[in-house]
């Protein structure tokens, strides 16, 4: 199985396909923010910085990026390469009052053009395995200051196979945060699989559900060896 498919285990899953009724009933966000707890252990072990300066890769709809703003109260820029989540984004910027604090910017990694030694911390939470590793750690590298760090939320296989490419452009890691097993599964999988049967059975037929077939093929690929999509926050320092 390649590990290209894990990102949908961020949320990061396209269902532009579905109707917005059937996204709600799904509430895929909602079950997204019992992890918020790991996301508040992994920045707790970090050496405290006053109103750092941070990026948030990959940010999407910003439930991490609101996180970390709440977290630090630094600066947050949100980058992604989804308009319509980044749409969201600004709307709950708004919403919370924090457009002074908070950006999101509408930029891929290789192409924010922000100048060397910009940012204090670099998030990440299911984005980096998506691009080239060593491209990268080497604008990650350039990104952040001096004894900056990177925090990586992935799965635990792809960290441990990729780490070398990190400590290879500059990075040695200081700690981690293992999230308990299979917890991908058992919370968030199994409750979204228990309401598509619901839905199903409550709309048997719907043209809407039928655009559910990648998320279910997803859910089966999980069920299979739900271990497989265990997951950890590395902390890694820019030492480079």
């Amino acid at each position: 199985m390649k590990l290209e498919y894990h990102h949908d285990l961020f949320g990061h899953l396209e269902l532009h396909q579905v109707t917005g009724k059937i996204i709600k009933e799904l509430n895929q966000e909602s079950l997204r923010t019992g992890f918020l707890a790991f996301t508040r252990k992994a920045f707790a072990l970090l050496p405290g910085i006053d109103n750092p300066h941070i990026l948030d890769i990959g940010c999407g709809s910003g439930m991490v990026t609101l996180e970390l703003a709440a977290l630090s109260q630094g600066r947050i820029i949100g980058i992604d390469i989804d308009k319509q989540a980044l749409d969201k984004l600004n709307v709950k910027i708004k919403n919370h009052g924090l457009s002074d604090r908070v950006q999101a910017v509408h930029k891929s990694l290789f192409k924010t053009r922000f100048p060397d030694d910009t940012f204090d911390l670099a998030w990440d939470e299911g984005t980096l395995h998506l691009l080239a590793t060593g491209k990268s750690a080497r604008e990650i590298n350039r990104l952040l200051k001096p004894g900056g760090f990177l925090v990586m939320n992935e799965t635990i296989d792809w960290l441990n196979r990729h780490l070398k490419k990190f400590e290879q452009y500059g990075f040695i890691r200081r700690d981690q945060v293992v999230l308990p097993e299979k917890l991908w599964w058992t919370h968030y999988y199994t409750p979204l699989q228990k309401t598509i049967l619901e839905l199903e059975h409550q709309q048997p037929g719907s043209v809407d559900l039928k655009k559910l077939k990648p998320l279910k093929r997803e859910i089966e690929m999980v069920k299979r060896d739900p271990g497989k999509f265990d997951c950890a926050f590395f902390i890694l320092e820019k030492i480079g």
